[in-house]
């Protein structure tokens, strides 16, 4: 397995192998998980930064989501 996360070229410190992995920790939204899946498992596993940064974004999209419903009712 290729030890460079695809995204930002970095080490991904993968540790899939272990039950307790830090990736098996993070939420990510189906949406985000679709688009993750157009990159093969060949190219490495994405690191935890990546990840996180990944569930943070998509964390500020719901709740800017959310507040622009609120103000536009």
């Amino acid at each position: 397995m290729q030890e460079i996360c695809p995204l930002c070229a970095k080490q991904n410190k993968c540790e899939a192998e272990l039950s307790t992995c830090w990736c098996m920790h993070i939420t990510l939204s189906e949406k985000v998980k679709k688009a993750l899946q157009s990159i093969s498992i060949e190219e490495g596993c994405i690191c935890k930064a990546c990840l996180k940064q990944l569930s943070y974004e998509e964390k500020l999209s719901t709740i800017y989501s959310n507040y622009s419903q609120t103000v536009d009712k």
